[in-house]
């Protein structure tokens, strides 16, 4: 079976390493067996500096690095040269190539603006696309790389942490990983 690319912006990496600081849990989800993680060199640069990216520097180095310089040129027709430089972008412009060649794909963005940029511009991408809290859902539910306790706990760490989201969301997805 071809393995899922899990396309994910620094933010999620940043969540796990530096406002959690669960690098294991990190390590956990990028060994998973059916998963291939692709990362571009903003996304790359961006988690190097993380206080924590030794702990997980040797899953980066197995990763699939995108060194392809001019992937902002798949999104300049829709943003501004500043939009194009951040690492959200290249995520969901590495997504949408890997999408158009048939590769199966999960983009992890948490940024609201980029969110709303591929749901109202890359509508194929959008049933791809989730966010770190959903994306640790899928995790426990779907492919069982953490128990409910586990995945919970990881929850609650970020509902304590710095990283910004809407304590409901995350009341919601505990929920729900209750039931699964």
């Amino acid at each position: 079976m071809e393995k899922i690319k899990v396309i994910p912006n620094s933010t999620f990496f940043i969540c796990f390493l530096d406002d959690i600081e669960r690098p294991e849990s990190l390590s956990k989800i990028m060994t998973y067996e059916e998963f291939n993680f692709v990362l571009g060199r903003i996304v790359r640069n961006e988690i190097s500096k993380s206080r924590n990216y030794q702990k997980i520097s040797y899953h980066i180095e197995n990763a699939t690095l995108i060194e392809y310089e001019a992937f902002e040129e798949v999104l300049k027709p829709f943003m501004s040269s500043d939009e194009i430089s951040r690492g959200e972008h290249e995520a969901i412009a590495i997504a949408y190539v890997m999408d158009y060649l048939g590769e199966r794909v999960i983009l992890v963005l948490d940024d609201e603006d980029a969110r709303k940029f591929v749901s109202k511009n890359l509508k194929g991408l959008s049933g791809s696309m989730v966010g770190t809290i959903g994306f640790i859902k899928k995790c426990c539910c779907n492919y069982a790389i953490f128990d409910k306790n586990e995945a919970i706990s990881i929850l609650l760490g970020i509902k304590k942490s710095k990283f910004r989201i809407n304590e409901r969301i995350i009341e919601d997805v505990i929920k729900e990983i209750e039931g699964c």
